[in-house]
């Protein structure tokens, strides 16, 4: 009897602790679902926005939500290109990126987090909402930025079949009636208070050095520095390829010293000022506004010429993309850049990358509308890949030109991409300013269509030579194929995660199959750029994958994958269960829930601009089948302990 108790209890714990661990093994990691918010009206003074949730686009109800910012960042060998998405609060970032992206942005751009009316993390209600509230915060220079939600989930498990037709792969799905993420959203930026631009081409003027002075008391100028009455600022700023300079001040007179080599300041006559200045710059400084700039409730703007030395030469100032966000939107099936080019009136022309066959030889090039291409262009490290055709954008035109700050927003349309064909290349070339011909404004450019763009692309054609490229790593809709290793064999039952470039935490897991199959349907890509890392679960080495290289095998694989095809999975039983019981679990805390709104509505605006960030754990949707086998485990072992306590009783109870 004594032997059987034992075995028993042995039996239970075993069972006791392999259940866990199988229970834990399975669960997935929270996904990530991230969503745009409307930018309803922003104070240039104070650098505020408000805030409000799209009602086309929701957040996941009864939810706990984070607020980000984020900002265009540069390339260098540092870091990619892109963007970088920050709480405003360096520890909430970590808990939630697992780095703080406030001190990256800080060190890039010295951002400045000032606060914000309601507290990060917050609750959304039933519908999927929360109230408007308003964000502030601060950069010296003038950047772009647009504002998101984020949310976490954890998908409940469904099969997804193979090509095979077999079922062996575990995947989440999430019903939710606008589940796919969004983030090609409004973007805000602080009108620039000014340019520094050439006096004779009207081109900015990159490595301006310019200097702000504020009149004391005794009526003496003297540089601008922080302390006081003034919050922060960089005093000198050194202008970019863009010539913007960007000064946020409180009232009070002030004037400005400009150094540039090769120029010289200041521009007294306005007809050294070639004539169409007037079709970009306004208040010219000193010309047209005298030297003392008085700043009284709003503030002030200044664009600035300067006049070429005798014996200089103008900058070669070539035209560059500033500043971008890149996003797909998954329905449309369509690519969307939103940025800024460093010249006014810029030409942008968006081009297609094509993978080589291998199987057929080099390709030949295709023929379109406007030139041949058949040069060969390494992209991402592999010289497989090759330019192959322009592509036209929303205006069904093969260019489009930004507006007079440089801004513009490129759609390009991805359904007609061909097997091998990804997006892409960007080339931005400038316009000779000083032929009024290549300043119409849009409505005009409307009214004499095809001869415009006929005028545009052989303007372009002769200016090779002022154009700068930007290479875009591609975002799939759709992900499908196998997870291979360094030397390109399969690795069974790999990890296969996606992650944003600025976080190090999952935005979505999964376990491929024993042949190293997965796929991956739209609902749980983001929109915006990402990272595909496959794991070895025995080694547990880790591997980047290339984008590209995913194109690749699948064109000489022969599968014909589509990767920007919008394709989302089908709902299950299971996960219809599984939301059912989310849902009945919601109605019990929803009386907790709305208690912590009305506690976080109570708080002022004044309290929160500068809050100390709620450090809540992010949630985890609990599985009802985890706490009914936690519950039966519970019960074995309460037995096997009341059975074992019995027996010893009564052996004691024999030797008496």
């Amino acid at each position: 009897m004594k032997k059987r108790i034992l075995y028993f209890s042995l039996l239970v714990y075993f069972l006791f602790f392999l259940g866990v661990s199988i229970i834990f093994s399975q669960t997935p990691a929270p996904s990530q679902r991230w969503v745009c918010l409307l930018i309803k009206n922003g104070n240039r003074e104070e650098h505020t926005a408000t805030l409000s949730v799209d009602p086309n686009n929701r957040l996941l109800p009864n939810s706990q939500t984070f607020f980000v910012e984020c900002l265009p960042v540069p390339g260098n060998n540092q870091q990619r290109a892109g963007q970088i998405c920050t709480t405003g609060n360096s520890n909430l970032d970590i808990q939630i990126f697992n780095q703080d992206n406030l001190a990256e942005l800080r060190r890039i751009h010295n951002y400045e987090f000032q606060g914000m009316s309601i507290a990060n993390p917050t609750t959304s209600d039933n519908n999927g909402t929360v109230r408007d509230f308003t964000w502030k915060s601060y950069t010296p220079q003038e950047i772009g930025r647009r504002f998101l939600a984020v949310n976490f989930f954890t998908p409940a498990p469904t099969v997804v079949t193979n090509q095979s037709g077999d079922n062996t792969q575990k995947l989440g799905t999430f019903d939710f009636s606008n589940v796919v993420n969004r983030s090609d959203c409004q973007i805000i930026s602080w009108d620039p208070y000014g340019r520094v631009f050439d006096a004779k081409t009207l081109e900015p003027i990159a490595k301006a050095r310019v200097t702000l002075e504020r009149k004391d008391s005794q009526g003496n100028y003297r540089i601008v520095t922080p302390g006081g009455d003034i919050f922060a600022i960089v005093n000198p700023q050194f202008t970019r390829e863009d010539g913007f300079f960007n000064f946020v001040v409180p009232d009070g007179d002030y004037r400005l010293q400009v150094e540039a080599e090769g120029y010289e300041f200041p521009v007294i006559e306005r007809d050294e000022i070639n004539q169409n200045f007037n079709l970009i710059y306004t208040n010219i400084y000193p010309s047209q506004t005298g030297e003392e700039i008085r700043q009284r409730g709003k503030i002030e703007q200044r664009d600035i010429p300067l006049r070429l030395k005798p014996g200089f030469s103008s900058q070669d100032n070539r035209p560059k993309i500033m500043e971008y966000f890149h996003d797909l939107d998954k329905q449309g099936s369509r690519v969307i850049i939103k940025g800024r080019s460093s010249h006014p009136f810029s030409i942008i022309r968006a081009y297609s990358l094509r993978v080589k066959n291998r199987s057929s030889g080099v390709n030949q090039g295709r023929i379109d509308s406007v030139r041949i291409y058949t040069e060969s262009e390494s992209f991402s490290g592999s010289n497989d890949i090759e330019r192959y055709r322009l592509l036209t954008n929303q205006n069904n035109s093969t260019s489009l030109r930004t507006d007079k700050n440089g801004n513009f927003t490129l759609i390009v349309n991805t359904f007609s991409f061909e097997e091998g064909e990804f997006f892409g290349l960007i080339e931005v070339s400038k316009t000779d300013l000083t032929k009024s011909e290549n300043l119409i404004n849009r409505s005009i450019k409307n009214v004499i269509g095809r001869f415009f763009k006929t005028t545009l692309a052989q303007q372009n054609s002769s200016q090779q030579n002022l154009s700068s490229v930007l290479k875009l790593e591609p975002i799939f809709n759709y992900l499908e194929g196998y997870a291979y290793d360094e030397n390109n064999k399969p690795i069974s039952k790999a990890k296969v995660t996606i992650k944003l470039p600025f976080s190090q935490k999952p935005y979505f897991e999964i376990e491929a199959d024993e042949k190293g199959y997965y796929s991956i349907p739209s609902e749980f890509l983001p929109s915006m750029p990402y990272d595909i890392i496959y794991q070895n679960p025995i080694t547990k080495e880790r591997v980047f994958v290339d984008k590209v290289r995913l194109i690749s095998q699948s064109v000489n694989s022969g599968k014909r994958t589509n990767f920007y095809d919008y394709k989302i999975s089908t709902l299950s039983a299971a996960s219809r269960i599984a939301k059912e019981s989310d849902n009945l679990r919601n109605n019990r805390k929803r009386e907790s829930q709305e208690n912590n709104l009305s506690r976080e509505r109570s708080q002022s605006l004044a309290e929160n601009l500068n809050p100390k960030a709620q450090q809540k754990p992010i949630n985890q949707t609990n599985n009802p089948i985890v706490l009914l086998l936690l519950t039966v485990f519970g019960l074995f072992l309460v037995i096997s302990g009341v059975l074992a306590v019995v027996y010893f009783t009564k052996q004691k109870q024999n030797n008496l």
